[in-house]
């Protein structure tokens, strides 16, 4: 679960840490809880990137020899070959972790991002919109894996979509420490954003994350997410997020006699229930459950 390390109380004569895992595939959440204040040295990191979401308290890092600070408005990142150590004050913390693996694969399709890790930002705001994104969704995976059958992470094909979408939302993070600026050509934007358009309208039920829509567009991930913003005043996410929304209001207005909510958003690529509630109200001024309840009323009334 960790890396070899040696350890030595700083303070007090309690050394207790508290630790439970789940794991995803390429990635696993981990929520991790200490009331002791412990000294951590070990390195190099292993084959795996992880990233620190405090619920409580903070930890002090030294990162190759350089400072970093953990806490519930920053995270810090560990990636492989770093040498790390920590000084702890209690706290409680979700800890994301990516096999080297699953990271590389990523960059492959996000040019934004330098290949050798180590020279990312070793934090990042946890009060970015990509941020707050990021802890809430791993919030509710950690809700959804205490679940007896993992609730709606059930599937590999939920598991894999989460994973990606995590990920991505960790990538926005880091680039969010160290932000470029496209210049270009407004026409040219708008052409790429139509192009990726014209792409979910014909895969958005699929699982699908930002680097898709960025290959889909033959750019890289960033460019992608300034040219939204520039023409359509949204990121790519937003954009596959409205079509899904649309294309899960049509089907429940025509739903057949049985249909459920849940049926209905899973065959459109929502796997997250609750949150698809709350954005279709947002987009519709009703619920799915209504929608669905005058369809079934208006199919009644036409047989009678």
């Amino acid at each position: 679960m960790w890396e070899y390390h040696r350890s030595h109380l700083l303070r007090g004569r309690k050394y207790a840490i508290g630790w439970h895992q789940a794991d995803l595939g390429d990635a696993s959440l981990s929520y991790v809880r200490t009331s002791s204040t412990i000294h951590i040295a070990c390195g190099p990191v292993s084959d795996t990137l992880r990233v620190t979401l405090h619920e409580s308290g903070r930890i002090k890092h030294w990162i190759n020899g350089s400072p970093a600070v953990s806490t519930p408005s920053r995270a810090v990142v560990h990636v492989p070959g770093q040498e790390l150590h920590m000084e702890t004050e209690p706290f409680r913390l979700l800890m994301l972790s990516f096999s080297c693996d699953a990271v590389m694969r990523a960059l492959q399709a996000r040019q934004q991002l330098p290949a050798d890790m180590c020279h990312w930002p070793s934090e990042f705001s946890l009060e970015t919109r990509a941020g707050v994104s990021l802890r809430a969704l791993c919030r509710w995976a950690a809700g959804e894996m205490d679940r007896p059958g993992s609730g709606s992470l059930n599937s590999l094909k939920a598991r894999q979509a989460l994973e990606r979408t995590l990920l991505m939302l960790l990538f926005d993070g880091i680039e969010s420490a160290s932000p470029t600026t496209l210049r270009g050509d407004d026409g040219l934007a708008d052409l790429h954003v139509r192009r990726v358009e014209e792409w979910i309208h014909s895969h958005f039920a699929e699982p699908i994350a930002v680097e898709d829509l960025a290959q889909a567009a033959g750019v890289s991930v960033r460019s992608l997410q300034v040219m939204c913003r520039r023409s359509r005043g949204c990121t790519p996410m937003d954009l596959l997020r409205r079509r899904r929304l649309d294309a899960a209001r049509a089907a429940l207005q025509a739903a057949a006699p049985g249909q459920t909510v849940t049926a209905v958003a899973t065959d459109c690529g929502v796997f997250n229930f609750g949150r698809f509630a709350v954005q279709y109200r947002a987009a519709f001024g009703e619920s799915p459950s209504q929608t669905l309840a005058s369809s079934t009323e208006r199919t009644s009334s036409a047989k009678t």
